[in-house]
């Protein structure tokens, strides 16, 4: 459908039978440009909601509270809400049907799982909610996207099987949405989907960070990169200078990052002078947490996230795994919402013997511009052990080994022996993510390692 006429139905249809949704927009509209102190005092007052809700109505958190001599009207401050301990995944493996409250039925609810990077996945409990899904259209929005234009979503795992053929149809060529799963996918259908979005040509592909960068390297590969979006937004995981760099070279626009997770969506997403990730703090509260205490902005600490809006499985000060930097710079974009960056996962995280943490982009620039490595993957068996993975290519030679392990040898010192290992693949996750560091010593910020 034409992306100005489908606007102007839908306009028409949400003035006339759907204002919360415009009233909803608009609000969150204005968010952005609150002052901070008007930010803070709406978080707080969000926060002390949930609080009082999740102990009326949400079985483990009246244990959980009670257990620590908590009474909701405790909270006045984010110094006192931080003294409530963080909730684990461990938490919700064993507690999951009472961190829902008792007046909801949960027949009526979905259950959702997470990819399980550390090899557990998670399940949980999940309800719609109106202005997290709206939300995404307030950051597109910062890249140009308008509802009704051409929005191309690729997937790396199989979410959308489940679509009936007259869905599918309606969703390409009514609501311009394009939908493909690269879970399993062969050659043939790569070749398929490459030439129906040179045909189709959407405005906006919505893509993972490793699925975006696989289909952009197959796309020049055999000559199909003339898919041309005017913006490419990934997810899902970390995104990498050389990914950014090549997509954008392949579908010749910008990309931009945006951070959420399947248990809190939307938390953060970059706007369009991509200058860091900016939180939603209208809708998120987070904590960067080292040794269980709040770390300075510009340092590195563990995340502990509030999702403000769920009233379904509330996940209070939720320990995620993930460690990043609340940014001290404002964004020239003159929006208010804080900045952030996000380094990667607590497992993606380098502890050395003498008690100091190496991060991805370490190894990224490391290797970023080493001759003869296609592709790596650096994984920690133990604290004095690390194997290295190497993809090589054709003028690899083992000149290349012993000039990383010398950079390596310099950077460590003798305290970490490395095991260097040619393979001609590495595969990425079940969940079709790519991972440049996996260690087996996960750090775990909340309690400091002895």
């Amino acid at each position: 459908m034409n992306p100005i006429v489908y606007r102007a139905i839908r306009s028409a249809k949400h003035s006339i039978f759907d204002k919360e949704k415009g009233d909803t927009l608009n609000e969150l509209e204005r968010n952005q440009w609150l002052s901070q102190d008007e930010l803070k005092n709406l978080q707080l007052n969000k926060i002390k909601k949930l609080v009082s809700y999740a102990y009326e109505n949400v079985p483990f958190y009246r244990r959980r509270f009670d257990s620590i001599g908590l009474n909701p009207l405790d909270i006045n401050s984010f110094e006192d809400f931080s003294d409530i301990p963080a909730l684990t995944k461990d938490d919700i493996r064993n507690n999951l049907d009472k961190l829902v409250g008792t007046h909801i039925k949960k027949i009526d609810l979905k259950m959702g799982h997470s990819s399980g990077s550390t090899g557990v996945p998670l399940r949980f409990y999940m309800g719609a909610n109106l202005k997290v899904i709206l939300a995404c259209l307030r950051y597109r929005k910062w890249y140009g996207y308008h509802p009704g234009d051409r929005f191309a979503h690729i997937w790396g795992r199989n979410i959308y099987n489940d679509r009936s053929k007259t869905n599918r149809i309606a969703d390409k060529f009514i609501r311009n949405y394009y939908y493909v799963s690269f879970h399993e996918i062969s050659q043939k259908e790569l070749f398929d989907v490459a030439n129906d979005l040179i045909k189709w040509q959407p405005s906006y592909i919505n893509t993972y960070v490793s699925t975006g960068y696989n289909f952009a390297k197959f796309l020049r590969e055999t000559n199909l990169a003339r898919v041309r979006p005017k913006a490419v937004e990934v997810n899902a995981e970390k995104l990498w200078d050389f990914q950014r760099d090549f997509m954008e070279k392949v579908f010749s626009c910008p990309v931009y990052d945006m951070y959420g997770s399947n248990e809190i969506y939307n938390i953060a997403a970059e706007c369009e002078k991509r200058q860091g990730l900016h939180i939603f703090s209208d809708l998120r509260y987070i904590e960067f947490i080292n040794d269980n205490k709040p770390v300075k902005d510009g340092s590195l600490g563990e995340l502990i996230i509030t999702d403000l809006e769920n009233y379904i499985m509330p996940l209070i000060r939720y320990q995620n795994g993930d460690v990043g930097v609340k940014l001290t710079k404002k964004c020239d974009c003159k929006r208010t919402f804080p900045l952030m960056k996000v380094e990667g996962r607590t497992i993606d995280v380098i502890t050395t013997p003498d008690k100091r943490y190496m991060y991805s982009v370490f190894f990224e620039k490391l290797f970023y511009d080493l001759k003869g490595v296609k592709q790596f993957l650096v994984y920690q068996r133990a604290l004095d052990r690390i194997e290295i993975y190497l993809v090589p290519l054709r003028d690899f030679n083992e000149s290349v080994i012993s000039r990383i392990r010398e950079m390596l040898e310099n950077h460590f010192g003798q305290s970490i022996q490395f095991e260097f290992k040619v393979v001609q693949e590495i595969q990425n996750e079940i969940s079709g993510k790519y991972r440049l560091i996996r260690s087996d010593v996960p750090v775990n910020f909340l309690n400091n390692i002895t």
